[in-house]
């Protein structure tokens, strides 16, 4: 298989290189907001782009573009982010193993492709039961690599996370060519965004799928596991309502205590996705349960505007710490379409939410700007203490109690 070009190929340098910039070179501290213009700038180019390139980006800020440099890399290491649903993503036939079987089951459909393994759809073919699984198969050529070791990390941590919000571990095993599986709950779900927009939830009732996944977050974390690609492709939603969070896959343990793993098996292995990422992931520094807090204030974000931060920061600045507020994000919207010809799509979005872009706006003025910018504070320490923190809001916000976000 032929791999396609990488936009970031110049950029992927060892330290120390020609195309390292050297952030000694100016001693100010670089700006986020600055930061995260410029990465995304980065990210969209469609041609591959160097030093010159992310320095031009960047101003001339020699320390800022290092930043920038460094927040590419991490981006791209590893090949990319977890599991994603097959609709969006290269489906290369050639590595398809429909029909192949491990232990009683047998692989029927894939259902997604993951930085680590891939997942098929698959049903227990022995006799003895008759259900269906998800079935998740190390990939080829990764046997006895960190990415093995990962896998064996992500059996521990479900294998300790029953929860009804939380994708549920069945078993696991080795398969006959040495490829290690798990055996997992099979959820038929949508990802959260197309389920609410497809079914046109109102504001509160997104709140309320947002509070089960907060709760299943908040057990992930009281079992010291923070799952840190919270993103709509990793949280799916049934034909009940109810919430299924997936891919531990590149969770961070707490702590090893009694899984007996080394410490070197739970190292960041920096994989995320840029556009659900925190600040602290893209820079490299240490992941806690507050990186879940952004992520899920990223995904209260795009639920309520339909837009992520990263696409409507952008855009006019509404707040002191320079992101666009959820209500100016939507006024921006409805306001350009005057002049773009974009009505109905504002209209749509509004729609789909019960709601016009004047009510939308007032709607969420107040109360839920507070709530998602203080998960979305670039400080850990200025977000919610936890993600059970944020449940307690959105349901103070429900009961039209005042909120912990603007005491």
């Amino acid at each position: 298989m032929t791999t396609p070009p990488n936009p970031l190929s110049e950029l992927l340098v060892a330290p120390g290189s020609e195309n390292h910039l050297d952030p000694s070179k100016d001693s100010e501290r670089p700006d986020w907001e600055q930061l995260e213009k410029a990465f995304f700038q980065a990210l969209e180019e469609s041609a591959p782009i160097g030093r010159e390139r992310v320095l031009e980006l960047c101003g001339g800020n020699e320390s800022q573009a290092s930043e920038v440099l460094d927040m590419l890399r991490v981006a791209d290491r590893n090949g990319g982010p977890g599991l994603e649903r097959v609709g969006g993503i290269r489906d290369n036939q050639g590595d398809r193993r429909d029909g192949e079987r491990f232990g009683p089951y047998e692989l029927k459909s894939l259902l997604g492709r993951g930085g680590m393994g891939d997942v098929y759809l698959a049903e227990r073919v022995d006799g003895a039961f008759d259900h269906q699984v998800a079935i998740k198969v190390l990939r080829r050529g990764f046997e006895g690599s960190e990415t093995a070791r990962r896998f064996a990390i992500e059996r521990s941590i479900l294998g300790r996370l029953q929860h009804p919000g939380i994708a549920q571990l069945l078993g696991g095993g080795t398969g006959d060519r040495c490829e290690p599986y798990l055996v997992m709950q099979a959820v038929d779900g949508t990802p959260i965004t197309e389920f609410c927009d497809a079914r046109e939830l109102s504001i509160d009732e997104r709140l309320s799928l947002v509070v089960q996944i907060g709760q299943a977050v908040q057990f992930a974390h009281q079992n010291l596991v923070v799952h840190r690609d919270l993103k709509p492709t990793n949280i799916l939603v049934t034909g009940e309502g109810r919430v299924r969070l997936l891919d531990f896959g590149i969770a961070k343990l707490l702590s090893e205590s009694g899984l007996g793993l080394d410490s070197h098996q739970t190292q960041d292995m920096r994989v995320l996705t840029p556009e659900y990422a925190a600040p602290e992931q893209l820079l490299g520094n240490p992941v806690t349960t507050a990186t879940d807090v952004y992520g899920l204030g990223t995904l209260l974000f795009e639920l309520l505007t339909g837009q992520r931060p990263s696409a409507a920061n952008s855009a006019p600045r509404g707040h002191e710490r320079g992101l666009s507020l959820p209500s100016s994000t939507v006024w921006r919207q409805r306001t350009s379409a005057r002049t773009s010809g974009e009505k109905e799509s504002v209209l749509t979005m509004a729609r789909r939410r019960q709601s016009s872009p004047a009510e939308l706006r007032q709607r969420l003025s107040g109360d839920l700007d507070s709530i998602v910018m203080k998960c979305l504070e670039t400080d850990p320490a200025r977000r919610y203490d936890s993600a059970g923190q944020l449940v307690e809001d959105i349901e103070r916000f429900l009961r039209h109690e005042p909120v912990l976000a603007k005491a």
